[in-house]
């Protein structure tokens, strides 16, 4: 998934005959676990459970995302172009969370810049930031609309 913070996930549409979001969440997170993080396989209809990255090191955690990168860039990725409403409010949440020190994309591509100041993630600071950005999250693909 990411540095531990939420990404914009995008689920495929039903009929393009790709997995669904969850059975991308399930490898993806088999992944990790094979390379030493142990994030269980995510309940349907739920986001998955990140809460044991905040139990290794930045560099464990980096060589996992690496050796996971195809499952993340999965999630990351479907096959639904996201509207310019979609893009505005996903943007939107995304500064919400950079202001108060959780680093979230806008667009895969799109890195980390040297000197962000970033709150422990998996911490309660973390989570305080999440909830005064709740307003403005956008819905996730394992949500129903």
């Amino acid at each position: 998934m990411r540095d531990a913070e939420p990404r914009r996930l995008v689920q495929p549409r039903a009929d393009s005959g790709k997995p669904s979001w969850h059975e991308t969440a399930v490898k993806f997170a088999g992944c990790m676990r094979e390379n030493g993080i142990d994030i269980p396989d995510p309940v349907k209809g739920q986001d998955l459970d990140t809460s044991a990255v905040s139990k290794v090191t930045q560099a464990k955690l980096d060589a996992a995302m690496k050796a996971c990168k195809e499952w993340d860039s999965a999630l990351l990725g479907g096959s639904e172009p996201a509207t310019p409403e979609e893009d505005a409010k996903f943007a939107a949440w995304a500064q919400c969370l950079r202001k108060g020190g959780v680093w979230q994309p806008v667009t895969k591509d799109e890195t980390k810049p040297a000197g962000f100041k970033q709150v422990k993630p998996g911490s309660a600071a973390e989570r305080q930031v999440f909830e005064g950005c709740d307003l403005l999250r956008p819905p996730a693909p394992y949500e129903e609309n």
